[in-house]
């Protein structure tokens, strides 16, 4: 992993227990992670203002990398 990367996957990591689930007749569908628990996670980890956005939409490219993989 490259060192520019490390805060992304940490958030990334941090927020598995906040997906946005919706339940169907016969299984459970990701519709995402919710956005308010990511937003509270990262100000936990200390992400700072000036590259919160840069991390914000690498961690949207892991979230929809995740979403197309199951």
């Amino acid at each position: 992993m490259w060192h520019d990367n490390a805060a992304t996957l940490e958030l990334f990591l941090a927020c598995r227990t906040q997906w946005r689930m919706l339940a169907g007749a016969t299984s459970l569908v990701r519709l995402g992670l919710d956005y308010p628990a990511v937003a509270a996670v990262m100000r936990l980890q200390g992400v700072k203002n000036k590259n919160a956005a840069q991390v914000f939409n690498e961690l949207q490219h892991m979230e929809f990398a995740a979403l197309q993989e199951w």
